[in-house]
């Protein structure tokens, strides 16, 4: 999935250093803003590959929030582009206290994501149901429940819907409704646990 858009973070927020809550917050309302053209069920790039080090405070404040944001009211994935080390390791060091996780990649000469992986924590089942989405293409938690039985066995497909509604709500996978069933399909065809 090709972004469509690209936020270049440090020309909005004019500084190398994103730091602290307070400012994060204040920023959100520009993230937000640029967001406003991204139909439905796209994907928004957010390009830290020109800042110097981004807070897990100022992450929490700002970025998750924005990727909350499009999960629950726009309908929209985040993506963020970075490669700096420190930084990843300010999001990890928050995702893996709050057992969450957020996608993070490059960007190559064409526009289109390379490279994409995550930072911070799945737990095991999140991430089984991660990578099953991401051998089927596609599939509803039926589908799932059928395929990759458990031991012990689970007696309904509940436990695969709540996993699937999970990741969907990190942003991790998307989601589409077809009548009463929802199918989900990976945003990348392979993510990288880790950097």
């Amino acid at each position: 999935m090709n972004p469509a858009t690209v936020i270049d973070v440090q020309v909005l927020y004019g500084s190398k250093t994103l730091a602290g809550t307070g400012a994060g917050k204040a920023f959100l309302p520009k993230l937000i803003e640029q967001c406003a053209s991204v139909p439905a069920q796209a994907l928004a790039a957010v390009d830290l590959r020109k800042t110097d080090l981004v807070t897990a405070s100022f992450f929490r404040s700002s970025f998750k929030a924005l990727r909350d944001y499009g999960r629950n009211q726009a309908d929209f994935y985040v993506v963020h582009l970075c490669r700096d080390k420190a930084t990843i390791e300010e999001v990890a060091a928050y995702a893996g206290d709050v057992s969450d996780a957020f996608l993070f990649g490059d960007i190559d000469g064409h526009g289109e994501i390379v490279r994409p992986f995550l930072v911070g924590a799945l737990d095991d089942k999140q991430r089984r149901a991660l990578d099953a989405i991401t051998e089927l293409g596609e599939a509803d938690a039926s589908t799932l429940f059928s395929r990759y039985p458990e031991n012990p066995p689970l007696s309904t497909s509940a436990a695969w819907s709540n996993r699937l509604a999970a990741l969907s709500q990190k942003g991790l996978i998307c989601e589409r409704v077809d009548g009463r069933s929802k199918f989900y399909r990976p945003i990348f065809k392979e993510i990288r646990h880790g950097v």
